[in-house]
Order: structure tokens, then C-alpha cells, then sequence
């Protein structure tokens, strides 16, 4: 995930040997759902230019595989 922290967008790049589609949920603090983003392994997926400033998690699935990652809007 870069950059991070970030003034304005996000940029994001999966790697996996597994075909699987790709889920990307945004969340804020609280858990509350922003945006969710279907994308696929090797693609740059750009986001968070709305974002007002704050702290995200960012949820990525991938078949039974998950990993959140948190980020600054600043």
C-alpha cells in the first residue's frame, strides 16, 4: 500500500500465485463499510482521493485468505 500515510489517494498492488477473485473492503474506525473494490492479482487499484483526513483499515480477501491493513488520510 502505498503511499502511506497519503494527502491524497492510495495506491494498492496484490501479488498471489491464486486466481481467485480479489475483495477490497474500506472501512473507518468504527467498522462501517465506505467502499468496496472487486479487483484481480498484479493490478494497481487506486482509491481513497475522497477520503476526508483519519485513520482506515483496509480488508483484503482472497478465497479464505485475508489481511487488513491499516492507513492515514492526512
Amino acid at each position: 500500500m502505498i503511499p502511506n500515510p497519503s494527502s491524497a489517494y492510495f495506491n494498492l498492488q496484490i501479488e498471489s500465485a491464486s486466481d481467485e477473485k480479489i475483495e477490497v473492503n474500506l472501512l473507518d474506525m468504527s467498522g462501517r463499510l465506505i467502499e468496496k473494490i472487486n479487483t484481480t492479482k498484479d493490478k494497481t487499484t487506486r482509491f481513497g482521493e475522497e477520503l476526508k483526513p483519519g485513520v482506515y483499515m483496509v480488508e483484503i480477501r482472497q478465497g479464505e485468505q485475508q489481511k487488513t491493513i491499516k492507513v492515514i488520510k492526512q
